[in-house]
């Protein structure tokens, strides 16, 4: 495991557990809606607890790539990061034999 990620990583399976919940709780409360016992509002109010721990999550992630590419600049794997790659080199006369 790289230094990088180690500190969201376990934020990442606590965040992915948390979204888990959400996901049984809102499933729970679509079966209490379908059998009159819960609420639209209730419904909906878990929708927002998914949603909520779905755009964090999205948010963690997209946090580590940018990290992972602002270090790979800094370390030189992106020394020609957004420049245009040179043009390639004519081949020197290909068609004419070697001399011996």
């Amino acid at each position: 495991m790289h230094l990088w990620n180690t500190g969201l990583r376990g934020h990442w399976g606590r965040q992915s557990v948390r979204q888990g919940l959400y996901r049984e709780t809102e499933s729970l409360t679509r079966e209490l809606l379908e059998q009159s016992e819960g609420t639209f509002t209730d419904l909906i109010s878990a929708q927002r607890d998914v949603t909520e721990a779905e755009r964090t999550l999205a948010g963690l992630k997209f946090s580590q790539v940018q990290g992972f590419v602002s270090l790979n600049v800094r370390l030189g794997a992106g020394h020609a990061a957004g420049k245009p790659e040179p043009a390639p080199r004519p081949v020197a006369n290909a068609s004419r034999k070697p001399t011996e």
